[in-house]
């Protein structure tokens, strides 16, 4: 049960710097479109 509580807490922790990275390139494309413009 203590691992099986563990390895959730990891994998939120996962998705939660999956979907950081995710934003954090987003915002570099957009800053990318500004300059551009």
């Amino acid at each position: 049960m203590i691992s099986r509580s563990i390895d959730l807490r990891e994998n939120a922790l996962k998705t939660r710097l999956k979907g950081w990275n995710a934003r954090g390139y987003t915002s570099k494309a957009y800053l990318c479109k500004l300059k551009f413009f």
